[in-house]
């Protein structure tokens, strides 16, 4: 049987040789044309969890990785030429980090690319933009500016009456005045780690961007040339298998 597929026909076997070795290297040629990227998008918040962020994000992820980018871009607000190289985006972790008091959620996206990295900039401000107005988010953001406020306030008032005391102070007072203005120091240094404190993002901080963590996927030549081959060594068999009486008979008696 072998023998009547090789070498009597040897013209078929030849052309499936050449279709299979000529098809994987054109294949591989243009998919080296057609770069593939893969990047990392790496972000914190203080309060969404794995599940809050699948359940959230679960829509536009989605959309993107059944090939709908027009209805992915609509839900994040963005232009669609942005989104159209981008073929796939996964949540691939988000662990939860805790450091004395303070507990925090590191996310990190898989984003598939294909082509070229345009857009990226844009989907990744748009994703954080759509991140933010989590419910969640925004009612922590609010409490803490509200809270961020109200105790400004308070040490402002302090601030003040110890600015009128030491304008009220004699002159020749030394020592209290002293004291008032080490009390002075003192606060205008709570009022500075209180707006630090207050700039302490809640909502999503980006730790790396896009753009930073690409890498070019290398496709493997191997991989087209067995699909290419096995296609048509199966191919010229069948051709062979109606062009030759005898391999019929072959079968038959098996």
């Amino acid at each position: 049987m072998i023998q009547i597929w090789i070498i009597k026909y040897w013209c078929v076997f030849s052309l499936a040789l050449i279709i299979g070795f000529g098809g994987a290297a054109f294949r591989y040629k243009k998919e080296q044309e057609i770069k593939h990227f893969s990047c990392n998008f790496l972000g914190c918040t203080l309060l969404l969890n794995y599940s809050s962020l699948f359940v959230y994000l679960s829509p536009i992820l989605d959309q993107i990785n059944e090939g709908e980018q027009v209805k992915a871009a609509q839900l994040l607000g963005m232009k669609e030429r942005d989104l159209q190289f981008i073929t796939r985006v996964d949540i691939q972790a988000v662990n939860e980090v805790t450091e004395e008091s303070d507990v925090r959620y590191e996310l990190n996206l898989i984003i598939d690319l294909e082509k070229d990295t345009n857009g990226l900039v844009s989907f990744e401000q748009h994703l954080v933009d759509y991140i933010k107005k989590h419910r969640l988010l925004v009612v922590l953001q609010k409490d803490k500016m509200d809270t961020y406020l109200k105790n400004k306030g308070i040490i402002e008032k302090n601030l003040n009456t110890t600015d009128s005391l030491l304008r009220a102070l004699p002159i020749g007072d030394i020592s209290n005045g002293e004291i008032l203005r080490k009390r002075k120091t003192e606060i205008q240094v709570e009022l500075n780690n209180l707006a630090a404190k207050s700039r302490k993002v809640f909502d999503l901080e980006i730790i790396q961007h896009c753009s930073e963590t690409l890498v070019e996927k290398i496709e493997n030549y191997s991989s087209f040339l067995r699909v290419w081959l096995s296609f048509s060594m199966l191919a010229s068999f069948i051709t062979v298998f109606f062009l030759s009486k005898e391999l019929r008979q072959t079968f038959h008696m098996e």
